[in-house]
This record gives C-alpha cells, sequence and structure tokens, in this order.
C-alpha cells in the first residue's frame, strides 16, 4: 500500500472514531510501527491531523463544536457510566453545578437524592423538571444555539450569589502542558465560573479526550481538582505520562468501569 493510501485510510478512520492508537493503525494498514510514527509525524507537519501520545486525533475546528444532540451520541456508553459514577457522589442536600456538556448531562438520570442544580444547560434543566428531588436554579445568559446552553457576563455575575459543594464539569481535551481546553471561548468561560464557584471540582472525561488539546484554556492541569476517566484496555500504560503529570500537579484521576472505580 502507497503512502498517499495509506494516509487518506488514516484520516477516514479519525473521521469515524476520532482517535487512532499506532497498534491499531499498525494492524490495519499491514506496515510497522515505525512507518506509522512517521507517516503520523507527517501528516501532523501538513496539518491533516494532531498527533498525540500513543497515537492521533483530527485536528481541532477552532471555534466549531457539534451540536449537543449530536455530541449525545459520541461515547454514548463511556458517558453513561460517567453519569452513573458521578451521581453516587453527590450527597443529600449538596448544592451541586452541572456545565452544559453532554456528558455531565448524562448524571440526571441517577441522581436519587435531594439536590439543588445549578446550571447553564436548557437540556439539564428540562431534564431535571421530571426530577421530584431536584431544585433547579437555570442560569441566566445569551443563548447558545449549538449547545442549547447560556453564556456571557450573567452566568459569572449569578455564580458570584451562591455557594457550590460540588463541580461537574466535562470539556472537550485535556492534557499536562495546557490542562483542560474546550472548544469555544464562551462555553470555556462559563466553565471557569462555575470552577470559581464551587469547593470541589470533578472533571467527567472519556478516555478519548485525554493527552489532546482544544483552541481555549478552561484551566491549568493543578485546577482540574479530581478526573474521572473511563476504563479501555492499556489506558494506564498509553497515558502513563499524563497520569504521572497528573499525580504531580494533585490531581487525582479515578478510572472506573461499570460504574466501579479500578
Amino acid at each position: 500500500m502507497n503512502v498517499e493510501k495509506r494516509h487518506q485510510m488514516i484520516l477516514e478512520l479519525l473521521e469515524r472514531d476520532s482517535y487512532a492508537d499506532i497498534s491499531t493503525l499498525s494492524r490495519m494498514l499491514q506496515v510497522s510501527e515505525m512507518t506509522i510514527r512517521r507517516d503520523l509525524s507527517r501528516m501532523d507537519e501538513e496539518g491533516l491531523l494532531m498527533r498525540v501520545h500513543g497515537g492521533a486525533r483530527p485536528v481541532p475546528k477552532r471555534g466549531f463544536e457539534l451540536p449537543i444532540e449530536q455530541r449525545t451520541l459520541c461515547q454514548p456508553s463511556s458517558k453513561s457510566m460517567l453519569g452513573r459514577y458521578a451521581a453516587s457522589l453527590v450527597q443529600s442536600g449538596e448544592v451541586i453545578a452541572l456545565d452544559a456538556s453532554s456528558t455531565t448531562c448524562a448524571m440526571i438520570p441517577h441522581l436519587n437524592v435531594p439536590v439543588t442544580v445549578i446550571t447553564n444547560s436548557i437540556s439539564a434543566a428540562c431534564a431535571l423538571a421530571e426530577n421530584a428531588k431536584a431544585e433547579v436554579i437555570l442560569l441566566g445568559g445569551r443563548l447558545r444555539k449549538p449547545s442549547f446552553s447560556l453564556v456571557g457576563y450573567d452566568v459569572g455575575e449569578t455564580l458570584r450569589k451562591y455557594h457550590v459543594d460540588k463541580a461537574f464539569l466535562s470539556s472537550k481535551s485535556i492534557d499536562a502542558p495546557h490542562g483542560v481546553t474546550d472548544a469555544t471561548a464562551d462555553e470555556a468561560e462559563s466553565k471557569k465560573a462555575i470552577l470559581a464557584s464551587a469547593a470541589e471540582v470533578f472533571f467527567l472525561m472519556d478516555h478519548t479526550k485525554l493527552d489532546s488539546c482544544a483552541f481555549y484554556q478552561v484551566c491549568p492541569l493543578p485546577q482540574a481538582g479530581r478526573l474521572i476517566v473511563d476504563f479501555q484496555p492499556g489506558i494506564r500504560e498509553k497515558h502513563a505520562e499524563f497520569f504521572s503529570s497528573c499525580e504531580k500537579s494533585s490531581v487525582k484521576v479515578q478510572i472506573i468501569s461499570e460504574g466501579i472505580e479500578i
């Protein structure tokens, strides 16, 4: 198989799966891992993909994100697992904050204790309307249609009035050099406001978001609090350097499988 054909197949795989590791590409294309590394380095230099530790991801489209209904369909089993586990950390009577990510919305079906939820997500507020145990505070702001969220100055101003016990957030990417990053400035600024209001912070990040960087910084790695990630075979080895950076930054990493920390 020639170089051009390999590059085409790599891009097609990234379009479908959003992440490709070197060993998988080596098996799929029947070439050595060294050849794949050279391919990925060349494609990264040409701006065709983003080289990350252990593989590659698509080039982030600055300022672009999928609509919320499409994001909900990405990694659904991982998001459900993360949501179920995160909901188990909520204690009766607490005030929690949820951002407008599809991953934190996955907590809502599993919230079964009396709780006050502050959110800038219209989707989350509507879903919580069915929960008799939840008091809901919907933050004001300007409507962002792709995420069905409220953003802008009023989000931070309203949050300053409240004390939040636990904030649950997700984002597009996380790595050691850049910390937590997101696709748009508006959403990143809303996440910053939620972070500033909370005594404890939890980031729910499925495994595809590790060791990658998006457009706008939400917070440096040491401010990420606790990072909850879904288990995948080889995840500790693949992201060993990143997990080591988390430990040095006092970020506790919890890797879960079927709702249980492992």
